[in-house]
């Protein structure tokens, strides 16, 4: 067993196998626990077009469990069985809980489900490792904990408590927590968790690198909990990790939110959505990300504000549309400034060996500065795995924390490319987080002198400079911004009529 491994957190509620039958479509091979409602995880574990590819990983949400699979699509030996193909799907699904952060790290268990996916794709009736798993990793909820297993109830998620038996064990495991699941953990403590090779982190430098200079567009669409849906064909792995991408860059450090004087929810990631889980798109409130595979998203314009059509995975140098609704204010437009930010991004990867940049960049040369910028609580959240936090959320002052890489398998074997991959998505996190703390950090000052109320703040062209912003473009984008973290109306003037 691997060391990651060994540090898992028991909170698996169900694992299953899907398939898809040839007379009767998507269905239900497997289950355990026998008595769990999964009615519908068949299609969310088989979104559309899955039969075009050979294999995929799928993510997504059944609140307020979050649920991943192995996809497997095998050709038989007799071409005239099945119609020439077996394709099935092993998972599980898990609760968020105060260790795992709200994803609650279903990406711990893709090992395990990769290995099982081989031997079921092709029928098989033993099901005694699925079992076995569920009794080491999982955990019974009854009809009244699945009540309570609400992240946003009545009384507000800080008063969630929870209530479960180890399957493992004839000892009831309890679990019980005060505080939501945007803060940290339990106590002051530091804690530390070894690097998983499967965490969607890894992927941020490929998102981003992806996606060009439009980067900065979904960044401040994320800062304005938009919601955020991309579309792209099977598989479907790639489109999941831009929605975990897209949920970092919106995340606010701690020592900005709580500066703030509007709380604003954190962004929700959804991953992949088809079309039953429409009805859940419709009733999520506030910002989300998602993807699907579904065209029809594209005709659902009152279910997003922003749609992005990834490029197809074999075109490397073409960057996502973005597309909006009618009437919609959000800009689609790649300015000046995004172009020179997205320069500077370019340099920093380039300063790791993964990108042949070679041009003049603007902004000014990458430093030490950005290994020295530590901001608190954007890592934990997601579910981070790999990083030691030296204090704790609730308690670190305005000089940030700091976070450390921990590969524990790394330290073992020598091998250092775990490491200095780790080190890039620190690097590129941390490049966001810079920009998000200095934009809020001197807004604040600006729409805030007093607190008179009703009075409109006049920012000109050269306080959108100072705030890393454009001047041109990006007036309407801090309006929103300040209305929606500050509850301030402010006029952008200026030469050009978008500010009047």
């Amino acid at each position: 067993m691997n060391d990651y491994q060994s540090d898992h957190v028991p909170n698996v509620v169900a694992i299953y196998i899907v398939r898809f039958d040839t007379k009767r479509g998507n269905v239900i091979e497997w289950q355990y626990p026998e008595d769990f409602d999964l009615k519908g995880i068949e299609f969310q574990a088989l979104p559309s077009g899955l039969h075009a590819v050979s294999q995929d990983i799928i993510y997504f949400t059944r609140p307020p469990f979050i649920g991943v699979c192995v996809f497997r699509n095998e050709p038989t030996f007799d071409q005239s069985l099945d119609r020439g193909a077996h394709m099935a799907a092993v998972g599980v699904l898990v609760t968020p809980t105060a260790e795992t952060g709200l994803c609650g790290r279903p990406w711990n268990h893709l090992e395990f489900l990769q290995n099982e996916i081989s031997q079921h794709v092709n029928f098989s009736d033993d099901y005694s490792s699925l079992v076995d798993y569920f009794e080491k990793r999982g955990i019974r909820l009854n009809s009244v904990d699945n009540d309570l297993l609400s992240l946003e109830s009545e009384s507000g998620p800080s008063t969630l408590r929870r209530r479960a038996l180890s399957s493992g064990s004839n000892n009831k495991f309890q679990y019980s927590r005060n505080r939501c699941l945007s803060t940290s953990e339990m106590s002051t403590a530091s804690y530390q968790v070894p690097v998983t090779p499967f965490h969607p982190a890894h992927h941020f430098p490929g998102f981003v690198r992806s996606c060009g200079p439009t980067i900065f567009l979904l960044w401040k669409a994320a800062l304005l909990k938009k919601r955020i849906l991309f579309y792209s064909p099977p598989p479907v792995e790639k489109a999941c990790y831009s929605v975990y991408g897209t949920c970092l860059i919106a995340n606010i450090p701690s020592t900005v939110s709580r500066t703030l004087r509007n709380k604003v929810d954190k962004m929700r990631p959804l991953f992949n959505v088809g079309v039953s889980d429409i009805p859940m798109v419709e009733a999520t409130e506030g910002g989300y990300a998602a993807c699907t595979s579904d065209l029809i998203f594209q005709h659902k314009k009152s279910l997003y504000d922003l749609l992005v059509i990834l490029p197809h995975e074999d075109n490397h140098h073409q960057h996502p549309e973005l597309i909006i609704p009618p009437g919609s204010q959000l800009s689609t437009k790649i300015n000046a400034t995004d172009i020179r930010r997205y320069r500077v991004l370019l340099k920093l990867l380039a300063s790791y060996g993964v990108n042949n940049y070679t041009g003049e960049e603007d902004g000014g040369d990458i430093t030490d500065t950005w290994r020295k910028m530590m901001f608190g609580g954007w890592f934990w959240w997601y579910g981070r795995d790999g990083y030691q936090r030296l204090n704790d959320d609730e308690e670190d002052e305005e000089s940030g924390e700091e976070i450390t890489l921990n590969n524990q398998n790394e330290s073992s074997s020598g091998n250092s490319s775990n490491v200095e991959a780790s080190e890039i998505e620190v690097e590129m996190i941390r490049f966001f987080q810079a920009l998000t703390t200095n934009l809020f950090n001197t807004l604040r000052p600006m729409v805030m002198p007093n607190e008179v109320e009703e009075e409109t703040i006049i920012l000109y062209p050269d306080n959108l400079i100072q705030l890393g912003l454009d001047p041109q473009d990006d007036g309407a984008f801090v309006k929103e911004l300040a209305d929606i973290y500050f509850g301030k109306k402010i006029e952008v003037v200026g030469k050009d009529p978008i500010y009047n």
